[in-house]
C-alpha cells in the first residue's frame, strides 16, 4: 500500500468550546402548535411534530441529534443531545429553543448505513453530509462522492489494500460511479476522457494544510502511469522520473509547520503528456511561489526546509569537514529559540539520514554526483551566511525606540545562536534607500564602513565565500557599501546596520529560491530528453496532457505575512474558478439541454480577488518608489504602504477592513497599531495580515554589486544562479507579486483549456491522530470549500450524464432490431422505460442522458449481465411512441393555426406602431423646426381646426385606469416674436391647523363618550369637533384669515342632541405677515390697507403645512410659522417669524411667484443645517426673459443655489399676451410647473454629484401641442401617482377653453425625468362648458369625517402631526369652471379618469370679469371644501358629500 496521507490541523482548537448551545430557554406557553414543517435543500417539505428527531446546531460538534419536545410558530423546543435514537424523553431534562431555519431534518438509515455518493441521501444538507463522512471515516472508507467531486478525509494511517495493484486493475476502464469512491476512479475517468475527446485534463486537489493533498496527488499520478499505454522500458523510465521527483521537491520545498510536519511551501502543477494512443511521452513540473522567506525566518515550533536537516544528518563526516559543518551546532538559520540539534545516532537523526539517502538516489536520476555536491556547497554556504552578525561602529546610528537591536533577526534570550523573528516590525527599521539622510558617501579603499562583521562570525563569511567561489573581501564590501553608477562612474555610500542585514537576508533567500528553480529546471530537462525534435521545441504539440495541481491550502496563522496573502489569493482564485467553471457550468448545462432545474445564488469572491490585486499594485508602486530613492530613511516605508491601503481600499462594505485593535493589549504595549496591517474577509473566514517587511519581501533581485560578484564566481553553479541581466538594469521593480500574479494567471488559463476534475481533501482533526473525527472542524472545511453549494445544485439535478450517441453504441443490443430506427433521444428513452428505471431518476436532454446518483451503476450492471427487454415492455414502448407521434402531429396543427393568428395580430400591431411612430416623429420634427427657425407667426385658428376630433388612446401602463386624449393635429407655423411677461396672479387659498389650540381639549376625552363605538374612534371624533382650522386667503395684495370649525361636519348623537348649531366660519381677520405678526379683526383701524404692508405673493410648505413664505412689494421675503387665532384674544400673535431674506435683485425686478421645495428635493447639506429651499419666479422690467432662482434659506442668512433664464413666447408682443398664471412644484417636488397664456413648461429639479441644485427643461409643451399655444393655462394640480414602476408624477392642468389635460412623467434609469406622450393629453370625459375657463383644480384628503382614523391608528401618530402631513388622494379630484360648475373626477378601473358628479356651486360671473376664485379642501373635515370668490368678496364652505345642501355661511370681508 502507498503511504498514508500526511496532515495536520487548524491552529484554532474548537474542542475548547463548551458542548451544547450557549443558553437554555423555557418552553413556549400552552396552546402552541404541536406540529410544523421545514423545507429541506431538496425543496421538500418535511412535516415535524413532537417526538421527531432533527439535527440542531452545536458549537462543539457542528450539529447534534436532538428530539423535538414541542413546536412553536418559528422555532422548536428540543431536548439535550440523544446519542441513543430509541431513548425516551425524560421528565425534567434541560430543553433549549432553536430557530426553525437553523435545524436540519434527520432520517434514520440505521447505525451502519453509509452512502458512497452524498447525492443519494434523502436529505442533502451540511448536517447529513457531515454525518455520512463521519460514518464512512470510522469504517475506513475515507473517500466519498458528491456528484462528480471526490471528498477525501485523511485517515492518518495505512489502510490495507487501499492502493494495491489489484485495486488499480479493478478501476481500470470502469465507468465512473460503478465502483466505490476512489482517486483511481477520478484518474481513470480523466485518462479516458483525454483519449476520447482529445482534450487536456486536470486534477485539482485542494484542501487545507495537512489534509493529504500531496499524497493524493501521488496516488493519482501513480495510477495514471500504471494504466497508460506506454512501452515497458520507456514507461518505467518516465515513471521513475516522476516518482523520483517527489522526494526532491519534498526535501527542497516542504517544511514542518505547526499544522503539518510535511507542509508544501510551494505550489506545483505536474503534467504528463500523452500521444493520441495514450502513450506517455514525457512529464513536467511547474512550481509557484516558494516561501523563500522561511529560509531566514520561521515562526515558533516550525522548521526550515527539510533539505537542511537531512543534509546535516546524512552527510558523511568527511563531506561535513569539507563543507565546514557540524551537525551538533545550533545554527541560527535552522533552529528557533526552543529547538536544538539532534543527539548523535538519535531516532530523529537516523530518520533524516534515511531521507537524505532517498534524496540522493532521486537526484541521481536527473543530475550527476558532482552536481549534487555543488548543491550541498550552496546550502552549506547559506548556513554559514546565516551565522554572520554585524556591529555598528558609526556612533551616530539611531536605534528605533523600543528596540535593543535594529536587526530583523536577533539572538535568543537563552544565549544560543538561534535566529528568531524580532518583536520590532521591519517597518520600524531604517530604509535601505540610497537617499537615506544618514547614508554617507565614501570610498571603500580609504574610508571605514559604518558597520562591520563581528570578529566571531568573520570565519563564517570566509567559509561561505569559499563555498560559493567568490572573494570574501568583496562580499564583505558589498554588504557594507552600496555602489551606484551614474554615467559610467561609480560612487559608494555606507550601509547602515539594518541595511547590511537586509542585504544579507536577500542573498540567502534569493540564492535558495534560484537553487530550487534550477533543480526543477533540471528535472524538466531530464524528463523531456529525446523529444526536442518536435518543431519549435513545442513538446506539447499534437499531445494531450494530464495535469495534477497540488496547491497549498488556505492558511490562517498566528502571524500572517506576504506569503500567506499570496497563498490565500491562490485559494481565492481557485475557489472562484470552481464556482465559475463547475457550479455555473452545471447550471448552464441544464439550461442548454432544455432541462428545468432551479437556479441558485452562488457566492461571489471577485471583490476579494480584485481587492488583493489592488494591494499588489500598491505594493509594487511603493517598491518602485523605494528603488528610485523617493522614500527617505526617516520614513517608515511599511507603515506608509499600509496607510495607502487603508486610504484607498478600506471602505464600508469592502472585503478589506482595518485591524481590530485590542485596547487591553494596546495599554500593555503589545497590540498592533492601525497601520501595522489589515484584515481581509476571505471565503474561508477573516484573516489579519501584518505588513512588516512586505516591501523587502516583494523584491526578487539582488543588489547589482552582489550579482556582479556571483557572476564572476569560480564555482559553476554559483555562476548559473546569478542574474547578469539585473547588473546593469534600470531602476525597475523585479517584484515577487507581479511574477506570482502572472504565474497564477497562466495556471488558470491552463485550467480553462482543460476538463477539470476535483478532489477536495479534508483534515479530520487538529492532532494528526488516526481514528479521531472532529465534526465541527470538518464541518468548517466542508462549508468553506463550496461542497454545500455543489450539493444544492446537484440535489435537484442529475449528477451523472452520458452522451446519447456513446450510450447508443454501447447499449444498442439491449433493444430489438425493430426499435433501432428511432433517433438517439427516443432510443435511449426506450431503454430506460424497458428496464423500468423510475422516471424521476432520469431525463433526456438535447444531447445527453441525465441520471440520478446510483442509476448509472444499475444500467452498467444490466449491460454486464446481457439483459434484454421482454415482449410486453416492447409493445408498451411502441404504443407509447405511437401516441407520442400522434400528439406531436396534433401539436403541429395547433402551432400552425396559432401562427396564422399571430401573423394577423402582428399586422395589426405593426400598423399601430407605425401610426404611433408617425405621431412621435411629427412632434419631434415640429420641436426641431421650432428650435431652428423659431415660433411661427400668428395664424387665426379656423373653425375646422377647433372642431377636430380627439384621437384617444388607452393608458395600459397606468394600472389600467387612465384614458387620456391626445392632441392629434401637428401643423407647422411661422416665427412668432417673444413678448413681455405679465403677472397673471390668481387668488390663492390655504388651510392650516390652529396649532395653538392643540392640547386644550384633554378634558373632553374624559366624558361624553358613546360606549357603543370603539373608544379610540370617539376620542378622535371629539378631538376633531373641538379642533379648528384656519383658512388663509391671499388675493394678490393682502392675507385674510378665517377660523373654520369642523363641528357641523362631525355629528355625534350623544353630543349633537343637546348642542347648539353654529356656523363653520367665523373670526375674520387681516394678517400682518411681515412686521407685528398679529391678525387684526377686519374693520379694525389696524387692519386698514395702508397700515399693513401689501403681500404680492405667497406659498405654503408641502410637508410642514404650518410653514409659509410671503413677499411684499419691496421684494422682502418672510418665512413664518402659523400658530392660529384665538377669538378671545386679539393681541396674541398668529405668526411666528422663522427667517427672512431680501434677495439682491436688479433694479426693476419683481417676484411673480414662489414655491417651496421639501422632502427629497432638498440636498442633505442644506437640510442638515436646518435650511429650506425656496424657488422664485422673477422678471425684470421691459425684459422678454424671466428667471427661476433657487434660494437656500436659513434662520439668519440665505444663499443663491442657481438661476435659470426662461424665455416666454406668444403670438403678440403686447404685455398682456404673455400672462403667467401659475408656478408651482409637483407632488414629488422634482418638477416645477410654469403655465400661462400659450405657456406650459416643465422643469426638472436635479442634484449634481457635488450636491448643487440645477434645473433642466423636461418639455416645453406649447411647442408640440397647438391647442395649448392658443389658450391660457389657468390652473394646475399634481396628485400622488398610482403605484407604478418608474412613474414620477401625475399633473393635471385646466385651460381657458374648458379643457383638462393630464401629463404623465416617468423616471429613467439615469434619474432623468421625461414626459410620456403616449398617455398624456386631453381628458376624454370632460363635460365642462366649452370656452369656459377651468378656474380651479382641487385635490381631496378623504370623503368621510373618519377617513383618517384607521390609517392614523395604524401609524400611531398624534392627530395634529398626522393631519399636518396627510397625503392628497391619488384617485379623486374636483374641477371648478368660471360658470360655477363643479365636477368630481374618480380614477375608475379600466376606464381612467371618469366624471362622477356635476353640480352648480355658484352663479356664473359676468363674462367681462369672470370668476376669480380659489378653492381648497379641508384636512380636519375631509368632506369640506372652501371657496373664496374674489369678485364677490365671499368665503363659503361646501359639503362635498351633500351636494344638494346649500353652502355654509357666507362671510363678507371689506377687502
Amino acid at each position: 500500500a502507498a503511504a498514508p496521507m500526511q496532515g495536520a490541523a487548524d491552529a484554532s482548537d474548537l474542542s475548547l468550546l463548551p458542548e451544547g448551545p450557549c443558553s437554555s430557554l423555557t418552553m413556549p406557553p400552552a396552546g402552541s402548535p404541536s406540529n410544523a414543517s421545514i423545507h429541506t435543500p431538496r425543496g421538500q417539505e418535511v412535516g415535524l411534530s413532537a417526538g421527531d428527531q432533527i439535527w440542531t446546531p452545536c458549537t462543539r460538534n457542528g450539529y447534534r441529534k436532538s428530539t423535538i419536545i414541542s413546536v412553536a410558530d418559528d422555532s422548536f423546543v428540543v431536548d439535550d443531545v440523544q446519542e441513543d435514537a430509541s431513548a425516551e424523553p425524560q421528565a425534567g431534562r434541560k430543553s433549549v429553543v432553536v430557530a426553525r431555519s437553523a435545524v436540519r431534518p434527520f432520517y434514520d438509515y440505521g447505525p451502519e448505513q453509509t452512502w458512497a455518493d452524498n447525492t443519494e441521501m434523502v436529505h442533502l444538507d451540511e448536517a447529513n453530509i457531515l454525518e455520512n463522512l463521519r460514518r464512512r471515516f470510522h469504517k475506513d472508507e475515507p473517500y466519498t462522492y458528491t456528484a462528480n467531486v471526490l471528498l477525501a478525509v485523511n485517515p492518518y494511517k495505512q489502510i490495507p489494500g487501499m492502493y494495491s495493484a489489484e485495486k488499480i486493475d479493478g478501476y481500470r476502464g470502469k465507468n465512473f460511479g460503478a465502483l466505490p469512491p476512489h482517486p483511481y476512479a477520478i484518474a481513470d475517468r480523466a485518462y479516458r476522457q483525454m483519449q476520447r475527446e482529445e482534450r487536456n485534463q486536470a486534477l485539482v486537489i485542494s484542501g487545507e494544510s495537512g489534509a493529504g493533498k500531496t499524497e493524493t496527488a501521488k496516488v493519482a499520478m501513480h495510477f495514471i502511469t500504471q494504466i497508460s499505454r506506454t512501452g515497458q522500458e520507456h514507461g518505467e523510465r518516465i515513471q521513475d522520473k516522476i516518482i523520483s521527483s517527489s522526494p526532491i521537491l519534498e526535501s527542497f520545498g516542504n517544511a514542518s509547520t505547526v499544522r503539518n510536519v510535511n507542509s508544501s511551501r510551494f505550489g506545483k502543477y505536474n503534467t504528463m503528456h500523452f500521444n493520441r494512443v495514450g502513450h506517455l511521452k514525457f512529464a513536467g513540473i511547474q512550481t509557484y511561489l516558494l516561501e523563500a522567506s522561511r529560509v531566514v525566518r520561521q515562526q515558533p515550533r516550525e522548521r526550515n526546509f527539510h533539505v537542511f536537516y537531512e543534509m546535516l544528518a546524512g552527510l558523511d563526516d568527511e563531506t561535513k569537514v569539507d563543507l565546514l559543518l557540524d551537525s551538533s551546532v545550533k545554527y541560527r538559520l535552522l533552529y528557533c529559540d526552543d529547538a536544538k540539534p539532534w543527539e548523535l545516532d538519535s531516532p530523529e537523526q537516523r530518520r533524516e539520514g534515511a531521507k537524505f539517502e532517498e534524496l540522493k538516489a532521486a537526484l541521481s536520476v536527473f543530475v550527476s554526483s558532482e552536481t549534487q555536491t555543488s548543491f550541498w556547497e550552496v546550502l552549506a554556504a547559506l548556513i554559514h551566511l546565516g551565522e554572520i552578525q554585524f556591529a555598528d561602529i558609526s556612533g551616530d546610528f539611531a536605534v528605533p525606540d523600543g528596540c535593543e537591536d535594529a536587526s530583523p533577526l536577533r539572538r535568543s534570550s537563552n544565549g544560543t545562536s538561534a535566529w528568531t523573528a524580532s518583536p520590532v516590525p521591519l517597518s520600524s527599521l531604517p530604509s535601505a534607500s540610497p537617499q537615506s539622510e544618514n547614508t554617507q558617501q565614501g570610498d571603500p579603499a580609504t574610508d571605514e564602513a559604518r558597520v562591520k562583521i563581528t570578529a566571531d562570525t568573520v570565519d563564517n563569511l570566509m567559509n561561505a565565500a569559499d563555498l560559493l567561489g567568490v572573494s570574501g573581501a568583496q562580499l564583505e564590501s558589498a554588504l557594507a557599501w552600496k555602489e551606484r553608477k551614474v554615467n559610467g562612474s561609480s560612487s559608494f555610500s555606507q550601509r547602515t546596520k539594518a541595511q547590511a542585514e537586509q542585504t544579507l537576508q536577500s542573498i540567502i533567500k534569493i540564492l535558495y529560491k534560484r537553487l530550487f528553480d534550477h533543480i526543477v529546471a533540471k528535472i524538466n530537462e531530464s524528463s523531456q530528453v529525446g523529444h526536442t525534435e518536435v518543431p519549435g521545441n513545442d513538446l506539447t504539440n499534437k499531445l494531450n496532457s494530464m495535469g495534477t495541481l497540488d496547491i497549498y491550502g488556505f492558511e490562517r496563522l498566528q502571524t500572517n505575512s506576504f506569503e500567506q496573502l499570496c497563498i490565500n489569493l491562490a485559494n481565492e482564485r481557485l475557489q472562484q474558478f470552481f464556482i465559475e467553471e463547475v457550479l455555473l457550468a452545471e447550471q448552464r448545462t441544464y439550461k442548454n439541454e432544455g432541462l428545468s432545474v432551479c437556479q441558485w445564488e452562488l457566492p461571489d469572491n471577485k471583490p476579494v480577488v480584485n481587492g488583493i490585486g489592488d494591494i499588489m499594485k500598491i505594493l509594487n508602486d511603493h517598491s518602485l518608489r523605494l528603488i528610485k530613492g523617493l522614500i527617505s530613511r526617516k520614513d517608515n516605508k511599511d507603515a506608509q504602504f499600509c496607510e495607502t491601503i487603508h486610504k484607498e481600499l478600506v471602505k464600508p462594505g469592502a472585503p478589506i477592513i482595518a485591524l481590530r485593535l485590542d485596547a487591553a493589549a494596546a495599554r500593555a504595549g503589545r497590540a498592533a497599531k492601525r497601520y501595522d496591517g489589515f484584515q481581509i474577509r476571505h471565503y474561508a473566514g477573516d484573516v489579519s495580515y501584518s505588513t512588516a517587511g512586505w516591501i523587502d519581501k516583494n523584491s526578487d533581485s539582488l543588489v547589482p554589486e552582489v550579482e556582479a560578484l556571483l557572476s564572476e564566481a569560480t564555482k559553476d553553479l554559483t555562476k548559473v544562479l546569478s542574474d547578469k541581466s539585473s547588473i546593469d538594469a534600470k531602476k525597475t521593480v523585479n517584484s515577487v507579486s507581479s511574477k506570482y500574479l502572472g504565474s497564477l494567471q497562466e495556471l488558470l488559463a491552463t485550467l480553462k483549456d482543460c476538463t477539470v476534475h476535483y478532489i477536495r481533501c479534508f483534515n479530520p482533526n487538529d492532532r494528526r491522530q488516526p481514528g479521531v473525527f472532529m465534526q465541527k472542524y470538518v464541518l468548517d472545511q466542508v462549508i468553506q470549500c463550496g461542497t454545500v453549494e455543489l450539493v444544492r445544485i446537484m440535489h435537484g439535478g442529475y449528477p451523472n450524464r452520458c452522451n446519447l450517441k456513446d450510450l447508443r453504441r454501447r447499449f444498442a443490443q439491449m433493444l430489438p432490431e425493430e426499435l433501432q430506427h428511432y433517433d438517439d433521444r427516443n432510443f435511449i428513452a426506450g431503454i430506460m422505460e424497458a428496464f423500468r428505471i423510475p422516471r424521476k431518476d432520469w431525463t433526456v436532454g438535447v444531447t445527453q442522458l441525465f441520471l440520478k446518483a446510483g442509476q448509472l451503476r444499475m444500467l452498467e450492471s444490466l449491460h454486464d449481465q446481457g439483459a434484454t427487454a421482454d415482449g410486453d415492455m416492447i409493445r408498451k414502448i411502441k404504443s407509447h411512441f405511437a401516441h407520442k407521434k400522434f400528439r406531436s402531429a396534433v401539436n403541429a396543427v395547433k402551432v400552425t393555426n396559432y401562427l396564422r393568428k399571430c401573423r394577423k395580430f402582428r399586422v395589426r400591431q405593426g400598423l399601430h406602431r407605425v401610426a404611433r411612430l408617425y405621431v412621435r416623429l411629427s412632434r419631434w420634427l415640429r420641436a426641431v423646426r421650432l428650435r431652428m427657425y423659431g415660433p411661427p407667426t400668428e395664424e387665426a385658428p379656423n373653425k375646422a381646426e377647433e372642431e377636430q376630433v380627439d384621437v384617444c388612446q388607452q393608458d395600459t401602463s397606468l394600472v389600467g385606469h387612465s384614458s387620456l386624449a391626445l392632441v392629434a393635429p401637428l401643423q407647422l407655423r411661422c416665427r412668432r416674436p417673444c413678448a413681455l411677461p405679465t403677472n397673471g396672479y390668481s387668488p390663492q387659498l390655504f388651510m392650516a391647523l390652529n396649532s395653538d389650540e392643540d392640547g386644550q381639549y384633554a378634558t373632553f376625552l374624559q366624558s361624553d363618550i358613546n360606549m357603543a363605538n370603539p373608544i379610540a374612534d370617539d376620542i378622535l371624533k371629539l378631538w376633531q369637533r373641538n379642533m379648528t382650522e384656519s383658512v388663509l386667503y391671499h388675493d394678490g395684495r393682502q392675507v385674510i384669515c378665517a377660523r373654520m370649525s369642523s363641528m357641523p361636519f362631525h355629528r355625534m348623537p350623544s353630543v349633537d342632541s343637546r348642542a347648539v348649531t353654529t356656523g363653520s366660519l367665523d373670526d375674520l381677520r387681516r394678517v400682518d405677515c411681515h412686521e407685528s405678526g398679529r391678525a387684526f379683526p377686519v374693520g379694525a383701524p389696524e387692519a386698514a390697507s395702508d397700515a399693513i404692508p401689501a403681500v404680492t405673493c405667497m406659498c405654503q410648505h408641502k410637508v410642514d403645512r404650518q410653514l409659509f413664505a410671503t413677499c411684499d412689494a419691496q421684494n422682502r421675503i418672510s418665512v413664518w410659522w402659523w400658530g392660529g387665532t384665538d377669538p378671545s384674544d386679539h393681541h396674541r400673535p398668529a405668526v411666528r417669524m422663522m427667517g427672512g431674506l431680501c434677495p439682491r435683485l436688479e433694479k426693476g425686478t419683481s417676484i411673480f411667484h414662489m414655491t417651496f421645495l421639501s422632502a427629497d428635493a432638498v440636498p442633505r447639506r442644506i437640510s442638515e443645517k436646518g435650511g429650506r429651499v425656496l424657488v422664485l419666479l422673477t422678471h425684470k422690467q421691459d425684459s422678454r426673459w424671466m428667471s427661476i432662482e433657487v434660494m437656500a434659506v436659513y434662520a439668519a442668512r440665505f444663499s443663491l443655489e442657481c438661476i435659470q433664464p426662461v424665455q416666454i413666447e406668444t403670438s403678440s408682443p403686447e404685455p398682456g399676451e404673455a400672462e403667467v398664471t401659475f408656478f408651482a412644484a409637483s407632488h414629488s417636488e422634482r418638477i416645477l410647473m410654469l403655465g400661462g397664456r400659450g405657456l406650459l413648461q416643465f422643469w426638472q429639479v436635479c442634484e449634481t454629484p457635488a450636491g448643487q441644485i440645477e434645473l433642466q427643461l423636461i418639455e416645453n409643451v406649447a411647442w408640440t401641442f397647438r391647442d395649448i399655444k392658443h389658450s391660457v393655462m389657468v390652473s394646475v394640480l399634481s396628485t400622488p401617482p398610482p403605484l407604478l414602476h418608474g412613474m414620477q408624477d401625475w399633473v393635471m392642468v385646466g385651460s381657458s377653453d374648458g379643457q383638462i389635460y393630464g401629463w404623465k412623467f416617468d423616471k429613467r434609469d439615469d434619474h432623468t425625468i421625461q414626459l410620456n406622450p403616449d398617455v398624456s393629453g386631453r381628458f376624454r370625459y370632460n363635460s365642462h362648458t366649452r370656452d369656459v375657463p377651468i378656474r380651479c383644480l382641487v385635490g381631496t384628503y378623504g370623503n368621510s369625517p373618519d377617513a383618517h382614523h384607521r390609517q392614523m391608528q395604524n401609524l400611531g401618530l398624534p392627530y395634529s402631526l398626522f393631519l399636518n402631513r396627510v397625503p392628497m388622494d391619488d384617485r379623486s379630484f374636483y374641477s371648478l369652471g368660471d360658470d360655477g360648475m363643479l365636477l368630481a373626477w374618480n380614477l375608475v378601473e379600466g376606464e381612467g379618469w371618469t366624471r362622477v358628479l356635476q353640480v352648480s356651486l355658484m352663479e356664473a360671473a359676468a363674462p367681462s370679469t369672470g370668476l376669480r376664485v380659489a378653492c381648497h379642501s379641508s384636512r380636519l373635515a375631509p368632506q369640506a371644501m372652501l371657496v373664496a370668490d374674489r369678485s364677490r368678496r365671499t368665503l363659503r364652505c361646501f359639503n362635498r358629500m351633500a351636494p344638494d345642501e346649500a353652502p355654509e355661511d357666507v362671510v363678507c370681508y371689506a377687502g
